[in-house]
């Protein structure tokens, strides 16, 4: 089974790394819904920075690696979140909720998962919906940022045996 997900890749699927990254002492930053208003949207300005200096450093990256932008199919990647060390955390330990109010400043994993699809769209993979997979969490560390690995997903997808209770309820 693929990283829990209810895809497996059949004996003739390989996965090609396509771009590894990593970025450091930059807070990631979550996506967030753009605001609203009367005369039109208006993006997270620390959002659009940090997909904009991701993007930059992902082209360097495929360039360097005479890479040019995935288009030929499913892509799966594998990404750990680094947030800055807190007074009761050691490195490498998980981002858990940190107060007992269940509020701890730091973004879900989804939504860093959103924001860095964007910010890797156009660059590394053509669409984010080529992302059929990932693997992704947040530690703490000594210095925030992010590492990556990109995969371009070749061959044959099958679905895991699914029972009856696993189909959508009609």
């Amino acid at each position: 089974m693929l990283l829990g997900c209810p895809i497996t890749l059949k004996e003739s699927s390989v996965m090609r790394q396509i771009i590894q990254l990593g970025i450091q002492d930059r807070k990631p930053v979550p996506w967030s819904p753009p605001s609203v208003f009367r005369r039109g949207t208006k993006k997270n300005p620390k959002l659009v920075i940090w997909q904009s200096v991701v993007a930059k450093y992902a082209q360097a990256a495929m360039s360097q690696n005479n890479q040019t932008i995935y288009t030929g199919g499913p892509v799966h990647f594998c990404v750990r979140f680094f947030y800055k060390c807190n007074k009761s955390a050691l490195p490498g330990d998980p981002v858990w909720l940190a107060k007992d109010d269940g509020r701890s400043g730091i973004a879900d994993v989804s939504n860093l998962v959103k924001g860095l699809e964007d910010a890797l769209q156009g660059v590394v993979f053509d669409n984010d919906c080529q992302v059929c997979s990932f693997e992704a969490s947040r530690r703490y560390a000594m210095i925030e940022g992010f590492s990556l690995r990109v995969f371009a997903v070749e061959g044959s997808l099958k679905r895991d045996s699914f029972d009856e209770a696993d189909q959508p309820i009609e």
